[in-house]
């Protein structure tokens, strides 16, 4: 099976229904940010992981030429921040706001 294949299963997207029940487990309250607002930087520790309710996320990282580069998007009912928690306790990605988010960690 292809990787395409298997992109559902690897970053999935709720349901609002699967978002409604799931923010019922968040550790933190929800929390707003503006476009282009920072959420967390490379090198952050326990950003826990995010599950976005509004807006989006674009996660970007630097290249060996200090070029920034687009690593990930999500939006709502996905999750960001996942990957670096099972592997490392610091983010591997910067990520910011892709318009107004509303997220939940």
């Amino acid at each position: 099976m292809l990787l395409e294949d298997r992109k559902t299963q690897i970053f999935p997207t709720l349901t609002p229904r699967q978002v409604e029940f799931a923010v019922r487990f968040a550790s933190g309250p929800a929390r707003r940010f503006q476009a282009g607002e920072t959420v967390f930087r490379v090198g952050d520790r326990n950003a826990g992981v995010w599950l976005v309710t509004e807006g989006g996320i674009i996660a970007t990282r630097r290249d060996g030429l200090g070029r920034e580069q687009l690593f990930a998007t999500c939006g709502p009912g996905q999750f960001s921040g996942e990957v670096s928690e099972l592997t490392s306790p610091s983010k591997a990605a910067r990520r910011s706001a892709l318009g107004q988010i509303h997220h939940q960690t």
